[in-house]
């Protein structure tokens, strides 16, 4: 039963490829590269009501489908709750959990009995986890659709428009987000489909947390 520290650019090492791009949903994209240039023509009043709308967001339960060509496809349930917890139960066989506190980002591993712990301050907090969510702050948009009964929002990371990109998904009327998609700077490509989501109920703060005597967190010096 062990637990480390995972500075941010070693992160990605320290969770299993299946789970990387969900994790990249939420942390979002480390910083560094050329800045992004904004999407020519977007608009605006829609992106003012998205921006709205998740921000307005204080918790998400729901069951997710996540699919890749890579590793194809996994299930689990997600839990949210701003600012800064988020709890992911993958279903077995996968004897994974993730978890955020407000500081760490832990990556549980069940059948491993290691945790490894990644500091939130060393990791741009993620759109979905954020106190307050503005996309001009760190994301640029690259494209705004819609497309019939949804809507598309690309974004990259202002800092790092090449590391990858995060795509969100709505549905159009009433807005509510439905999905996201990531392309990593690889070209992998990831899906994460909720599935009966519920918003803005109240989730006990005991959901996220978990057995800290058996997975001790690392100690940080002054």
């Amino acid at each position: 039963m062990s637990a480390q520290v995972v500075p941010s650019r070693r992160a990605g090492a320290a969770v299993s490829r299946a789970l990387r791009l969900l994790l990249a949903a939420v942390v979002w994209l480390a910083p560094g590269g050329a800045a992004a240039k904004e999407a020519p023509s977007i608009d605006t009043a829609l992106l003012a009501r998205i921006e709205a709308y998740l921000d307005g967001l204080t918790s998400l339960q729901a069951r997710f489908v996540q699919l890749s060509e890579e590793d194809g496809r996994a299930g689990g349930t997600l839990y949210i709750r701003r600012p800064g917890r988020l709890r992911v139960d993958y279903d077995p066989p996968v004897p994974i959990q993730l978890y955020a506190d407000g500081y760490w980002l832990v990556h549980v591993d069940n059948e491993l009995e290691q945790a490894n712990y990644i500091p939130l301050d060393r990791i741009p907090a993620g759109l979905l986890l954020r106190e307050r969510i503005s996309f001009g702050e760190e994301a640029a948009v690259r494209r705004l659709l819609r497309d019939g009964a949804q809507v598309h929002l690309d974004l990259v990371h202002r800092d790092s428009p090449d590391a990858g990109r995060l795509r969100l998904v709505f549905d159009a009327e009433p807005l509510r987000l439905r999905a996201w998609r990531v392309v990593d700077a690889q070209g992998g490509d990831t899906a994460v489909i909720l599935v009966s989501p519920t918003f803005n109920a109240p989730i006990a703060p005991e959901l996220f947390r978990f057995d800290r005597e058996r997975f001790s967190p690392p100690r940080v010096d002054d």
